[in-house]
């Protein structure tokens, strides 16, 4: 006589093991949105701050050479500040980049030895 709890018992345990590696591939994908959201609120949050900046000055200054000088000094203060999240962008896409890649070796490898186990017991 069989046990129905034993095999509903092994099923399920077999199901988690199975959907281990998807489990984590949803975790890296998850981070990896995250970090990419935050760096987009980021740079958007720069463009607003140098829009509204831009008119501010815009607004106080009375002489077209002041007006000209406080543009210019903020454009490079923003172009210095794009430039810094550009090479943050360039980090972070590596870093995303290591994560699937040790993911996609992992669950290769994990493949690899259960299709060698079985392949044995045949």
């Amino acid at each position: 006589m069989t046990n129905p709890t034993a095999e509903i018992n092994a099923f399920i345990e077999q199901s988690r093991k199975l959907a281990e590696p998807l489990n984590r591939l949803t975790a890296i994908s998850m981070t990896s949105f995250e970090k990419l959201a935050r760096h987009g609120y980021g740079v958007a949050g720069d463009a607003l701050e140098y829009s509204l900046a831009a008119l501010q000055t815009g607004a106080a200054t009375r002489e077209v050479p002041e007006y000209v000088k406080s543009q210019t000094t903020l454009a490079q203060h923003y172009v210095e500040r794009q430039t810094q999240r550009a090479q943050e962008l360039s980090k972070l896409a590596e870093d995303i980049r290591s994560g699937y890649t040790s993911w996609f070796n992992e669950a290769s490898a994990e493949y690899k030895a259960k299709t060698t186990k079985v392949a044995d017991a045949a």
